[in-house]
């Protein structure tokens, strides 16, 4: 198939988006939703995606809009979150799931019954998670405000430290990527901790916010994909793997009916005795990448933060991935247009935005629940 640029699948849902579907029987002239760009049978990039783990989390605290805003300032073309369910049933943005972690959950709740569980976000309606602060920890953990050289704005810091960070909500996080002409991909949290109705759930709310072509949807619980694509053949879906699978690619079309996979770095051979003697394109598995494209489906490799020269971004690259997810996604973009040429499409690049902006977002969804 002929490969399309990196941010056509935009313009290609626009163009989409504008045809009308004749009337049958009477029924008016509707305007058809954009095709999911990440389906099988869809063209590949000629780029690879750019993908922000929970967001810009080298810079900005995890799995917060906050992250996702400066993801999209970075160029990445879609940021990754996770999701787990209140105790009141609501879709909530946090990776881990217990609070303690990412926010200051101990320090609102010490005397706390659920504290002999471990803070559980199960066990913690909306009304309470929306009291604790998701953005000071992270200061803590970057004493110096700099990750790795790359530095966290004293503007940004001061937010992060100020309490006003709040773990969103995925309705939130969702309707920030609609209004940025972002994409995002959705992990399913479904283990260890099972969630009876969570890919009922997200779906219906992708498809209520009318986001099916924006979403790719992923989870190790297997299950749960097989469910999405159930649910929803027009969302793509991919299975997350931590160890190498035997023909992943003829796995996920027949038993998921699933549309990418998305392999660990060690999964494609990082970890392998012949990668660690000497590192190259060679030491990996790229006739697991190929086996993938056979059957139709791509490969995002998770999360991969090495972008020395020769080394491991570049030899994923070399044999072929079709994203990287990644915790610095300005440091990726960089090296993509190195590799593949100045990208003059990105959308959210070289803008800034005031995280007061984002407050309006959550306060409107507060005042309303």
């Amino acid at each position: 198939m002929t490969p399309i640029t990196k941010r056509s699948h935009a313009r290609m849902g626009s163009a989409l988006g504008g045809l009308l579907i004749a009337p049958m029987m009477g029924t008016p002239l509707r305007a058809a939703e954009p095709t999911n760009p990440w389906l099988r049978g869809q063209p590949r990039t000629s780029r690879p995606l750019n993908i922000a783990h929970r967001g810009f989390s080298a810079i900005a605290p995890e799995n917060t809009l906050e992250a996702a805003q400066r993801a999209f300032e970075a160029g990445a073309d879609m940021w990754e979150l996770d999701v787990h369910v209140s105790r009141d049933g609501r879709l909530v943005v946090l990776h881990d799931d217990d609070l303690r972690r990412t926010t200051d959950v101990e320090a609102k709740f010490p005397d706390d019954r659920r504290a002999r569980t471990g803070y559980r976000v199960r066990d913690f309606r909306l009304r309470e998670l929306r009291r604790l602060d998701a953005g000071s920890w992270f200061l803590g953990k970057q004493a110096g405000r700099s990750v790795r050289g790359t530095p966290i704005p004293d503007a940004d810091a001061r937010w992060y430290a100020s309490g006003k960070t709040r773990i969103p909500t995925l309705r939130e996080a969702l309707e920030l990527t609609r209004n940025r002409g972002f994409a995002v991909n959705v992990e399913l949290k479904n283990m260890p901790v099972a969630y009876d109705g969570m890919a009922e759930k997200t779906v219906a709310l992708i498809r209520e916010l009318k986001m099916s072509h924006a979403v790719l949807i992923s989870s190790f619980d297997h299950h749960a994909i097989l469910r999405v694509k159930q649910l929803a053949p027009e969302i793509a879906a991919a299975p997350l793997t931590g160890q190498r699978l035997g023909r992943a690619g003829a796995y996920i079309t027949t038993v998921l009916a699933a549309d990418v996979h998305h392999p660990s770095a060690a999964a494609l051979g990082a970890r392998s005795g012949h990668y660690l003697d000497r590192a190259s394109p060679a030491g990996l598995f790229r006739t697991d990448i190929h086996e993938a494209h056979a059957n139709g489906v791509r490969v995002n490799v998770w999360t991969v933060n090495d972008f020395e020269p020769d080394g491991l971004t570049e030899h994923l690259l070399a044999i072929g991935v079709d994203g990287v997810i990644t915790d610095f996604p300005d440091r990726l973009e960089a090296m993509l247009d190195q590799r593949y040429g100045a990208d003059d499409e990105r959308a959210g690049a070289g803008t800034r935005t005031d995280f007061n902006d984002l407050s309006e977002l959550t306060g409107r969804h507060r005042r309303a629940e």
